[in-house]
């Protein structure tokens, strides 16, 4: 079973939301939520988390419907800077830029070009509703 912060994550990038996305790692960074060791080095242990997160979140955004080369690219790209992070905080600052890089992806997909206020308001409630409906589970 997933937990809130992975099911929150998995969420935002599902449904494209980089508004929410952004807030919900503000508060995350600020909230004093520590990373859990599983290895002696921290700096080891965030790499493996990092790992795992973007196995997590690059599956959600391909099921979301981003292809496979723009998934790839961005998975290479970041397992290629995760490794020559040396410092906490700019792991932490990439694992921000992952997030939302692939929300980002998302939501580019999501964005129909369309002029209609109409068609605007209804794809808006659907977001909504489809957003409430995972976040829930």
């Amino acid at each position: 079973m997933l937990n809130t912060h992975e099911n929150n994550i998995i969420s935002f990038v599902t449904f494209g939301r980089v508004d929410l996305m952004t807030d919900y790692l503000q508060k995350l960074m600020s909230s004093g939520d520590q990373v859990p060791r599983i290895d002696v080095e921290i700096e080891k242990s965030i790499k493996n988390i990092f790992i795992l997160s973007l196995g997590i979140i690059s599956r959600a955004a391909l099921q979301a419907g981003i292809d496979y080369a723009t998934m790839d690219e961005l998975v290479t790209y970041f397992l290629n800077q995760i490794e020559v992070q040396n410092s906490y905080q700019k792991s932490i600052d990439l694992f921000r830029k992952m997030c939302l890089t692939f929300t980002r992806q998302v939501e580019q997909i999501n964005e129909m070009e369309t002029t209609s206020l109409t068609v605007q308001k209804i794809q808006k409630i659907i977001f909504a509703k489809l957003y409430k409906k995972s976040a829930q589970h």
